[in-house]
């Protein structure tokens, strides 16, 4: 079986599992997940990323803040002993004010770069595989210059039934790739722990 690495967007797939009903105290195995897509494509893992930001932390931590970012340290902790790379941006707060109120936006910085600079090192690392858990089509150009260096690309992506638009597959995405594979609730189910 060939090598391959499988780079995963959290938010992307924290999505997925709310919308198949995994969401909540219910948690994906990363790793688990990424040795059941390499095996669906007859591919040996080598490598797992993981792409997130830590929890927002103010400049003086709410309590709030500081127990999310705390579990966040205890799941980083778990998935790393377990081998799998977690590739952190930022999240950045964002002020809105709507007629009067203010309220609170957040907003990732920085993963989609890593997760570009990863996917490029794969094939200079004797990698040739990538499967990639992702909606994103900012990837559409890294893509294309990663299969120009022999990368296979496979895309692992989510629609939803009723095609309310929120999950729905971009042409120019699934274009770009080699081939892509629905993700099922039971793929999810079967990598959720316990």
């Amino acid at each position: 079986m060939e090598g391959t690495a499988v780079l995963i967007d959290a938010h992307y797939l924290d999505l997925i599992a709310k919308e198949l009903g995994f969401g909540g105290e219910k948690h994906i195995d990363i790793k688990e997940l990424a040795i059941r897509v390499s095996k669906q494509n007859n591919l040996w893992l080598n490598q797992v990323f993981l792409y997130t930001c830590p929890p927002f932390q103010s400049s003086r931590p709410t309590s709030d803040e500081s127990i999310r970012k705390a579990k966040y340290d205890k799941f980083k902790a778990a998935m790393e002993r377990r081998g799998v790379i977690i590739r952190e941006g930022r999240l950045q707060k964002l002020k809105i004010e709507k007629c009067g109120n203010t309220d609170y936006k957040f907003t990732e910085k920085g993963v989609d770069t890593l997760f570009t600079m990863d996917l490029l090192r794969l094939y200079k690392s004797g990698i040739r595989n990538a499967i990639l858990l992702t909606c994103d089509t900012d990837f559409v150009p890294v893509i294309n210059e990663a299969k120009k260096d022999g990368t296979k690309v496979i895309l692992y992506y989510y629609t939803d039934e009723n095609k309310k638009g929120h999950f729905s597959l971009s042409y120019h995405l699934s274009k770009a790739c080699d081939s892509k594979v629905l993700i099922t609730k039971e793929l999810v189910g079967q990598s959720v722990l316990h």
